[in-house]
């Protein structure tokens, strides 16, 4: 359940490269809402909030206390994302920067964590085509190599990462339906014997609207790179593209060997609207644990 909370803390940020859709999220009622927030409700007793301003993201509480910050440019475009740790501290934090028309160039990044070495570092973003190429630190002497290769639409197609020397690290692969949502993603990875291994993963989604679309959309670059800089990066960014979808994931299609702890279910409640009320997350493995999340709309 970590990795949903993870990702639902982290949909936010620009539009430097996403698809051109208009700012409205289209309801099959006709009724389109505005999200105001979200409340995931947990086993342990916890409950984190999350609140936006239309599509922004601004801040996320858990228990009543801030974890996650965003701030804007006068452009609108995210400036800094900031996560917090127990204590209040900051955890790690990102800057965005922009040239004169608005695409951004460059990221000014700190991790307060022992496996992201070294803590401040800054990336810049190199465009050629459909085609983005960065570099973040293996450690204080060698980068990894990224590239994000996006479609016709701008939704990323394909994200490769290499190790210092160029070497094959992994790759992931996305394909989309007509609605926009990532229907199959094929994760690419090296195994203990330095040999390549793909996973297949299938999504399934229903018709209705997603109320978080509209914030990813807006955020795009910015959230992938984040998504990235995990340590679980095929994880993160697998479950990134689908969670936020144009429509509502519903199910996912396991690679054969997946072990029953890492499926999970959904069950929907909707408006009339047809947005999501409330959505149940189970995980059906041994020892279940059920999530629980309460949309709300003006």
């Amino acid at each position: 359940m970590k990795n949903l909370f993870i990702l639902l803390s982290l949909g936010f940020f620009l539009n430097s490269c996403s698809s051109d859709d208009s700012n409205s999220n289209d309801s099959s009622s006709g009724e389109e809402l505005d999200l105001t927030h979200y409340i995931l409700k947990y086993p342990s007793g916890n409950v984190t909030q999350h609140n936006f301003d239309g599509s922004k993201g601004i801040n996320a509480e858990r228990n009543g206390k801030e974890i996650v910050s965003f701030e804007y440019n006068t452009n609108n475009k995210i400036s800094k994302y900031i996560k917090y740790d127990s204590n209040g501290d900051i955890e790690e934090s990102y800057t965005f920067n922009y040239d004169s028309s608005g695409k951004m160039i460059s990221v000014d990044e700190f991790h307060d964590n022992p496996f992201l070495i070294p803590e401040n570092f800054t990336r810049t973003l190199t465009y050629e085509g459909n085609s983005i190429k960065t570099t973040f630190p293996k450690d204080d002497t060698v980068n990894y190599n990224e590239e994000f290769i996006l479609n016709d639409e701008g939704l990323i197609k394909e994200y490769i990462k290499l190790d210092f020397d160029n070497t094959f690290e992994s790759k992931l692969a996305f394909e989309y339906d007509n609605n926009k949502n990532c229907t199959t993603v094929s994760a690419t990875n090296l195994t203990f014997s330095n040999e390549q291994f793909t996973s297949v993963y299938k999504y399934v989604y229903d018709n209705n609207p997603n109320p978080l679309y509209l914030h990813f959309k807006d955020n795009y670059i910015a959230s992938l790179i984040i998504h990235t800089r995990s340590l679980f990066l095929d994880i993160q960014l697998r479950n990134l593209i689908r969670t936020f979808g144009k429509n509502n994931h519903i199910q996912t299609i396991f690679p054969d060997g997946t072990p029953e702890n890492g499926k999970f279910s959904y069950e929907y409640k909707y408006n009339s609207a047809k947005y999501p009320e409330k959505v149940t997350t189970k995980n059906i493995g041994i020892g279940a644990t059920t999530v629980e999340t309460e949309f709300f709309y003006k």
